[in-house]
Protein backbone atom coordinates (compact mmCIF):
# COMPACT_ATOMS: atom_id res chain seq x y z
CA UNK A 1 0.00 0.00 0.00
CA UNK A 2 1.59 3.68 -1.08
CA UNK A 3 1.37 6.42 1.36
CA UNK A 4 -0.83 8.05 -1.05
CA UNK A 5 -3.54 4.92 -0.40
CA UNK A 6 -2.87 5.62 3.66
CA UNK A 7 -3.68 8.98 3.34
CA UNK A 8 -7.35 8.66 2.20
CA UNK A 9 -9.71 8.68 4.61
CA UNK A 10 -11.12 5.71 5.91
CA UNK A 11 -15.21 5.66 5.30
CA UNK A 12 -17.57 2.71 6.74
CA UNK A 13 -19.54 1.56 3.53
CA UNK A 14 -21.65 -0.49 5.09
CA UNK A 15 -23.31 -1.79 8.45
CA UNK A 16 -22.93 -5.51 8.82
CA UNK A 17 -24.55 -7.63 11.80
CA UNK A 18 -23.42 -11.26 10.74
CA UNK A 19 -20.46 -12.58 8.78
CA UNK A 20 -21.97 -14.05 5.89
CA UNK A 21 -24.90 -14.07 7.64
CA UNK A 22 -24.03 -17.03 10.02
CA UNK A 23 -21.03 -15.34 12.43
CA UNK A 24 -22.33 -12.52 14.58
CA UNK A 25 -20.17 -9.14 14.49
CA UNK A 26 -19.38 -6.55 16.66
CA UNK A 27 -22.52 -3.86 16.50
CA UNK A 28 -19.53 -1.32 15.44
CA UNK A 29 -18.40 -3.59 12.35
CA UNK A 30 -18.35 -2.26 9.07
CA UNK A 31 -16.75 -4.99 6.88
CA UNK A 32 -18.93 -7.13 5.11
CA UNK A 33 -15.93 -9.67 3.77
CA UNK A 34 -14.83 -12.84 5.59
CA UNK A 35 -15.80 -16.98 4.99
CA UNK A 36 -19.26 -18.13 5.25
CA UNK A 37 -17.76 -19.85 8.60
CA UNK A 38 -16.47 -16.71 10.12
CA UNK A 39 -12.74 -17.22 9.49
CA UNK A 40 -11.06 -14.84 7.97
CA UNK A 41 -13.05 -12.17 9.13
CA UNK A 42 -11.48 -8.79 10.81
CA UNK A 43 -14.30 -6.70 12.37
CA UNK A 44 -13.46 -3.15 11.93
CA UNK A 45 -14.92 -0.28 12.75
CA UNK A 46 -15.37 3.25 11.32
CA UNK A 47 -11.49 4.54 11.80
CA UNK A 48 -10.07 7.89 12.09
CA UNK A 49 -9.19 9.93 8.96
CA UNK A 50 -5.27 9.86 8.82
CA UNK A 51 -3.39 12.32 11.15
CA UNK A 52 -0.18 13.60 9.48
CA UNK A 53 2.55 13.49 12.32
CA UNK A 54 4.31 16.69 11.85
CA UNK A 55 6.97 17.23 15.10
CA UNK A 56 9.80 15.22 12.84
CA UNK A 57 11.47 15.92 9.93
CA UNK A 58 9.08 14.42 6.91
CA UNK A 59 11.13 11.77 4.39
CA UNK A 60 12.17 13.08 0.81
CA UNK A 61 10.46 10.79 -1.45
CA UNK A 62 9.98 11.24 -5.46
CA UNK A 63 7.07 13.69 -5.16
CA UNK A 64 8.00 15.51 -2.27
CA UNK A 65 8.22 15.48 1.72
CA UNK A 66 6.20 12.80 3.58
CA UNK A 67 5.26 13.15 7.42
CA UNK A 68 4.68 9.91 9.17
CA UNK A 69 0.86 9.05 9.31
CA UNK A 70 -1.21 7.16 12.11
CA UNK A 71 -5.02 6.69 12.52
CA UNK A 72 -7.14 4.78 15.03
CA UNK A 73 -9.70 2.15 14.35
CA UNK A 74 -11.65 -0.48 16.69
CA UNK A 75 -11.31 -3.99 15.39
CA UNK A 76 -11.69 -7.18 16.48
CA UNK A 77 -9.05 -9.64 14.38
CA UNK A 78 -10.95 -12.76 14.30
CA UNK A 79 -14.38 -13.99 16.09
CA UNK A 80 -12.73 -15.67 18.90
CA UNK A 81 -10.85 -12.55 20.24
CA UNK A 82 -11.50 -9.59 22.07
CA UNK A 83 -11.87 -6.44 20.67
CA UNK A 84 -8.96 -3.63 20.25
CA UNK A 85 -8.15 -0.35 19.32
CA UNK A 86 -5.45 -0.75 16.93
CA UNK A 87 -3.03 2.66 16.02
CA UNK A 88 -1.49 2.60 12.73
CA UNK A 89 1.58 4.05 12.43
CA UNK A 90 3.50 4.57 8.78
CA UNK A 91 5.99 6.69 7.02
CA UNK A 92 7.43 6.32 2.77
CA UNK A 93 9.88 3.75 3.97
CA UNK A 94 8.01 1.96 6.41
CA UNK A 95 4.41 0.38 5.42
CA UNK A 96 2.93 -0.11 8.63
CA UNK A 97 3.08 -0.63 12.21
CA UNK A 98 0.32 -1.54 14.50
CA UNK A 99 -0.39 -1.34 18.08
CA UNK A 100 -3.46 -2.84 19.48
CA UNK A 101 -4.48 -1.63 22.87
CA UNK A 102 -7.45 -2.61 25.33
CA UNK A 103 -9.95 0.33 25.56
CA UNK A 104 -8.74 0.99 28.87
CA UNK A 105 -5.28 0.98 27.86
CA UNK A 106 -6.41 3.32 25.32
CA UNK A 107 -7.97 6.14 27.70
CA UNK A 108 -5.25 6.06 29.72
CA UNK A 109 -2.61 6.70 26.94
CA UNK A 110 -5.39 9.09 25.51
CA UNK A 111 -5.68 10.95 29.33
CA UNK A 112 -1.29 11.06 29.08
CA UNK A 113 -1.27 12.31 26.10
CA UNK A 114 -4.17 15.27 26.67
CA UNK A 115 -2.35 16.14 30.02
CA UNK A 116 1.51 16.42 28.42
CA UNK A 117 -0.04 18.69 25.71
CA UNK A 118 -1.57 20.52 28.84
CA UNK A 119 1.97 20.81 30.00
CA UNK A 120 3.23 22.09 26.84
CA UNK A 121 0.43 24.56 26.35
CA UNK A 122 1.29 25.26 29.97
CA UNK A 123 -2.55 24.14 30.89
CA UNK A 124 -1.03 21.49 33.44
CA UNK A 125 -3.61 19.09 35.13
CA UNK A 126 -2.54 15.91 37.25
CA UNK A 127 -3.51 12.64 36.69
CA UNK A 128 -5.23 10.09 39.06
CA UNK A 129 -2.86 6.78 38.16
Amino acid sequence: MTLDEHRRPLIATQKVTTTMNTTPCTPWCTNGAGLPDGTGHMCAGQGSDWIDLTAEPGEVGADGIHTALCNVTPIRLDVHSQPVVSINWCTETIDGVAVRLTPAEARRIAAELIAAADTIEGTPKKLDH
